[in-house]
């Protein structure tokens, strides 16, 4: 059960919509603290199996939440590590622009969700792969 909906339901309501856009690529949130990063997590593998509409899809990356993906217990839950970094240096402005949209999960100035906070990781992420800026992921599955 995920909720109240039983776990085969909202499966299939992922994989309606992966059947319906037929994306080339996938982003899901790495399993992590937050539950319905979980259950997201877990039905996005689900419906991104490479068969059916699956074998079309060339990625399937797990991206990394403030506030939730470096809270995991270490050695016993999965911790994030990115094995693929995008250089978003030229587009860190409308990033942070788009997450003052949020203004219930986003602070200006504290705390792990903040603005400040956001920037901090993407500079971090950025400066470990030669950019002013990145956006880490976590490869699941690549066809080229």
């Amino acid at each position: 059960m995920i909720g109240d909906e039983p776990t085969h339901v909202f499966n299939g309501k992922i994989f309606s919509a992966i059947n319906e856009f037929k994306p080339n690529y996938v982003f899901c949130p790495f399993p992590d603290r937050h539950i319905d990063h979980r259950y997201v997590f877990e039905s996005a593998l689900v419906a991104t199996r490479p068969v059916r509409v699956g074998k079309d899809i060339e990625l399937v990356a797990a991206y990394e939440t403030l506030s939730e993906t470096h809270w995991n217990a270490p050695y016993i839950e999965p911790n994030f590590t990115q094995n693929f970094v995008i250089d978003i240096s030229d587009h860190i402005e409308n990033k942070i622009d788009a997450l003052r949209c949020y203004e219930s999960q986003i602070s200006e100035n504290e705390g792990p969700r903040s603005l400040k906070a956001v920037r901090a990781l993407s500079e971090f992420r950025g400066t470990q792969s030669g950019f002013n800026f990145g956006e880490a992921f976590y490869i699941i599955r690549m066809v080229s």
